[in-house]
């Protein structure tokens, strides 16, 4: 198609694992991805680079070798990215939703606003974080905040009539 008889090409040896990261990475590089996409790109990545033995654990910094080969930190890898350490270390955070209320958020306006995410990461009950997911889908406009607080507000007034109709059954 190029109008060329030959292109040049290096054919490289890798592991299945290897294969995976080069993928990760290259997806990475695509900017394409939101940041809930990012985050569980970047959660994968980490994975692969401890079973092969170059991820670099707590105490341990950028001068740190095992075995000869210098392992590879959050500030190395954000580096990589072109992102903050903070930053890169927030996206991944990300990946704490609940795996449902990611997989609803990712069709939504939220999957690529690194605040809003991460309000809803805030929220510890899975229950609560799927809730959120689902009614942003209904609504894409509002706020995530208010949306939180009208949720939790729902919950506690259910929870009060729950107990004024144990008082009233207790009778």
């Amino acid at each position: 198609k190029l109008g060329r008889e030959s292109i040049e090409c290096k054919q490289v040896s890798l592991s299945e694992l290897e294969k995976e990261l080069v993928q990760i990475d290259e997806n990475l590089i695509n900017n394409e991805l939101t940041i809930i996409e990012k985050s569980e790109h970047l959660i994968k990545r980490e994975s692969i680079l401890e079973q092969l033995g170059l991820r670099s654990e707590i105490g341990e910094n950028q001068y740190t070798c095992r075995g000869g080969v210098n392992l590879v930190t959050t500030k190395t890898l954000s580096d990589q990215l072109g992102i903050a350490e903070r930053k890169y270390q927030r996206i991944k955070q990300v990946h704490k939703i609940d795996p449902d209320a990611r997989e609803i958020l990712k069709e939504t306006d939220v999957s690529n606003n690194l605040n809003g995410p991460l309000l809803i990461e805030r929220l510890k009950d899975d229950q609560i974080q799927i809730e959120v997911a689902k009614r942003v889908t209904d609504d894409n406009s509002r706020h995530i905040k208010g949306l939180i607080k009208e949720i939790q507000k729902e919950i506690k007034q259910g929870e009060i009539l729950k107990q004024l109709d144990d008082y009233k059954n207790s009778q």
